[in-house]
């Protein structure tokens, strides 16, 4: 028991701001592979329907997109992992992520937990 206690922030250019003047960005994994999920899907969308090349290159496309839910769902994890260490009792906002991310678009979906 450390006895400390935070609140947070959810926010668009910092992840979450703690009430104790930290910031913890966000690392936009989803923004980091947008290259390679354009190239994936343009592979994609070339290949003869019903053939296995398609099938193939489905596949990778799945795959890329499994690659960034995974390295986000680590982060979220081990962000976690972290907060409950540091602090015994956690206070966060409620948000309305569903109306958020109408208005805003990527950037929303980029940071949900």
């Amino acid at each position: 028991m450390t006895g400390k206690s935070a609140g947070f922030d959810f926010g668009l250019k910092t992840f979450l701001t703690c009430s104790d003047d930290n910031n913890i960005d966000s690392p936009l994994f989803l923004k980091q592979s947008l290259k390679q999920l354009k190239l994936a899907n343009r592979k994609l969308s070339r290949k003869k329907k019903r053939s296995l090349s398609r099938e193939k290159a489905r596949k990778n496309l799945v795959r890329v997109h499994e690659k960034v839910t995974n390295r986000r769902t680590d982060w979220f994890w081990k962000l976690a992992h972290q907060l409950t260490d540091n602090y015994d009792y956690l206070y966060f906002e409620t948000l309305n992520l569903k109306g958020m991310q109408r208005l805003w678009g990527r950037k929303i979906g980029e940071t949900r937990f």
